[in-house]
């Protein structure tokens, strides 16, 4: 498809490049003509552009998911509460739901499976990259859980913020604990991400508390201590990630955000004045009904706007044991190139505050 699209906007701005030189028939004729080829040719130079970004992120499979991901019913309502499940041991019978057959994805040393969760119903993918010499005997091993942004799906994401790269060198370097980096997709069933569960919508937050952290129990030998997991996101996953953090700090005892901010701004949890007012991350951090201490390192940038300001003011809400750190930058816009330079830094941070360190 690409390579047509490419061949194709050739051939077109060729045209447009012919018609300005010589357009057949009357002066208006002429211009319209050229006119036309010319927004014709740029609008397939954008289409190629989006296709290209599209096929390295994996946003969305075919053309029908992103016409359902920008027409699709968005609720009103309050979201419904998630209990996260139990942590149990990482040895599970073999006859568990949870218990599934990783294969080989297209990422260098990342495994894929599709799964369908027994508490969301949701089918979706789950990618787990393993470092070098990955051995269930020397585990337990600490997870790092990685949400994309809005779009965003589970493929292509570990590469592009260089978890290969960047995670096998701080665990070579002894500044992080032997870990496994998680990712799954946000828009599920191609709908803007809610990162809660609302009726009538994909049962987001039980796909993402619940079911992903039970496949990932049942099948690599990772710790069951809380404080060994950490929830990371970038843009609308850094969102996710975070509110994720504050209304789960019994399932993720860590939390890193990228460029993210503290309205939502997708989804069920934007569209009622109340709701999106009640899920501000300033709201939920300072939450008198939380009982368990977060600790947060949320990353922004001045040519970001609003993301430096929205960590401090999370980070001004902080209640006592909570540890909140704001790393901020000069320079960085909101975009992979960006988060791939900052990872290290991130990981930095989950290695001198990981309880195994």
């Amino acid at each position: 498809m690409i390579a047509g699209a490419i061949i194709i906007t050739l051939a077109m701005t060729a045209l447009a490049i012919f018609l300005i030189y010589r357009a057949p028939g009357g002066r208006f004729l002429r211009i319209l003509q050229r006119l036309l080829a010319i927004v014709a040719a740029c609008v397939l130079a954008v289409t190629t552009g989006a296709l290209m970004v599209n096929r390295h992120f994996d946003f969305f499979k075919q053309a029908g998911d992103a016409f359902e991901y920008f027409s699709v019913f968005v609720p009103k309502g309050a979201p419904t509460e998630v209990v996260a499940d139990p942590i149990e041991p990482s040895s599970t019978p073999e006859d568990s739901p949870y218990k599934v057959n990783f294969v080989d994805s297209d990422e260098e040393g990342i495994k894929k499976v599709s799964f369908t969760g027994p508490t969301s119903g949701i089918t979706e993918e789950i990618r787990v990259w393993t470092p070098r010499g990955y051995d269930p005997s020397k585990g337990p091993y600490n997870v790092i859980y990685l949400l994309p942004g809005n779009p965003g799906r589970a493929g292509a994401i570990q590469t592009a913020i260089g978890v290969q790269k960047w995670v096998q060198e701080a665990i070579d370097a002894g500044t992080l604990p032997p870990t496994i980096v998680v990712s799954t997709s946000m828009n599920i069933f191609g709908q803007a991400t809610d990162c809660a569960d609302f009726t009538g919508r994909p049962k987001v937050e039980s796909w993402i508390v619940n079911d992903v952290p039970n496949v990932i129990r049942a099948n690599y030998n990772v710790s069951t201590n809380k404080d060994d997991w950490t929830i990371t996101g970038v843009s609308a996953g850094a969102y996710c990630s975070t509110r994720l953090a504050l209304t789960h700090p019994d399932v993720f005892g860590a939390n890193v955000w990228f460029h993210g901010y503290n309205t939502p701004i997708d989804g069920g949890l934007a569209n009622n004045p109340s709701v999106r007012d009640a899920n501000k991350l300033t709201a939920l951090v300072a939450n008198k009904d939380r009982e368990i201490p977060v600790r947060l390192l949320l990353i922004g940038s001045k040519e970001d706007p609003g993301t430096i300001e929205d960590a401090n003011a999370i980070k001004a809400k902080a209640k006592p044991g909570d540890r909140i750190d704001v790393l901020p930058y000069d320079k960085g816009g909101h975009g992979w190139k960006n988060w791939y330079k900052q990872f290290p830094a991130a990981l930095k941070w989950i290695g001198e505050n990981s309880v195994r360190n």
